[in-house]
This record gives C-alpha cells, sequence and structure tokens, in this order.
C-alpha cells in the first residue's frame, strides 16, 4: 500500500508522519528493508506494531465480526460519542479537539462503507483482547529496522505505558523516545510541543533526502 502510495505521488524517498495505525503500518513497512522510507515519526502508540498492547473497550468490540459494523453505525449523540472517544484517545485529547472534527469523525464512522472498511481492518489486526500475533512485530524485526526512528507517545497512552513500550523501543538501531503529556493523540492535546519535536528530529538525519515534505498516514 505503502509503495502505491509513494509511485502514486511521484517520491522516491519520503519521511513519514503516522499516528497509531499510521505509526504501525510505517514501522511494518520499514522492517521489510523497504528504503522508500526516510524518516519514521510514530505519534502515539503505533496501534499494535509493538509487543504488550492491550485491545481495549470500545475498540474490543470491532473485532467481531457483524458486530463491529452495527456498533459503528448505531446511532450515538455527540455527547456520547465524546465519551467513547475519549476512551480511545483521552480526555485531554477530547476536550482539545475542535467540535467540527469530533462531529466529522462521529458521522464518518456511520457511513456504511467507512463503517464496513474499520470493522474488517480491526478483525484482521485483533483479537477481542489481544493483537494478532502476526501484527506485532518481533525482536528480530525490530532490531532490523536501520531507519530513524521517533516515537512520541503519551505518558497516559491507554494501549501501551511508556515503561512497556520502552524495552521494545530500545531494540530497534538509533530510536528515540519522547514521553509527552497527554494520552493516544498527544498531538491534540500539544500541537506546539509534537510540532518541536517533529521539527527537531526532522534535523538528526545526516544530509537532506530527497524529499523534506512528510508524507503523513
Amino acid at each position: 500500500m505503502i509503495e502505491d502510495i509513494l509511485d502514486a505521488l511521484g517520491l522516491d524517498e519520503v519521511p513519514v508522519i503516522g499516528h497509531s495505525l499510521g505509526g504501525m503500518f510505517a514501522l511494518w513497512h520499514v522492517a521489510t528493508g523497504s528504503g522508500r522510507i526516510s524518516e519514521v515519526i510514530a505519534i502515539g502508540e503505533p496501534a499494535v506494531a509493538l509487543p504488550g498492547v492491550r485491545v481495549r473497550m470500545p475498540l474490543s468490540l470491532l473485532t467481531v465480526r457483524g458486530l463491529g459494523v452495527a456498533v459503528l453505525r448505531s446511532p450515538s449523540p455527540h455527547r456520547v460519542y465524546r465519551r467513547l472517544l475519549a476512551q480511545g484517545l483521552g480526555p485531554a485529547e477530547v476536550a482539545a479537539a475542535p467540535d467540527p472534527l469530533i462531529e466529522a469523525l462521529r458521522l464518518s464512522a456511520r457511513r456504511p462503507e467507512n463503517a464496513r472498511t474499520v470493522a474488517s481492518l480491526m478483525h484482521a489486526i485483533d483479537r477481542f483482547r489481544r493483537p494478532r500475533p502476526e501484527s506485532v512485530l518481533t525482536g528480530a524485526e525490530l532490531a532490523a529496522i536501520t531507519t530513524p526512528t521517533i516515537f512520541i507517545i503519551g505518558s497516559d497512552d491507554p494501549y501501551l505505558s511508556i515503561e512497556r513500550a520502552r524495552p521494545s523501543i530500545d531494540q530497534i538501531q538509533g530510536a528515540r523516545l519522547y514521553e509527552v503529556p497527554g494520552g493516544h493523540a498527544p498531538w491534540l492535546a500539544d500541537a506546539r510541543h509534537a510540532a518541536g519535536l517533529i521539527a527537531t528530529h526532522a534535523h538528526l538525519t545526516a544530509g537532506p533526502p530527497p524529499s523534506r515534505t512528510p508524507c503523513v498516514l
């Protein structure tokens, strides 16, 4: 998928910023040895890429065939949706997010095509409480990553604590871990701080890559 995106954009090599699933896809990609991604910046726990992740409610419901689509398409008032989103992203993130963004997420989740896609993806990578083993990077795969990598993880990320994430991140050559206040989407809780860390990391690699415009997943 990432190869096709970069081909369509005419990019031979590019830094990638990925939140949650986007970070996971980028890590999966560089673990294969591809050189198309020059840097990985994973914001928030990169979904289920690292060992030890818990699949929590309400995401657990989305892993069940048939039930996931029903849950996503069920009517939910704006206030109820905000509470559910806070369980997945964190209360500070939802409090900081503008109402139009919350409403766009709420309404898009109910579209039949989107609901089927999200539920299918959740079932493919996760079981009810734990990720599927094939979704989690092994120690050998983590050690094989040579792409410059930074992790920006909230101190209250609900899926994997900093303490449990650190041993896996330490297996990636030269990887850097920044703990910031917030939950699963610290870029919403403090956009300026997250942007500053990204800008700093952009200068850590020696020599300019062919494209300095990052691809966001």
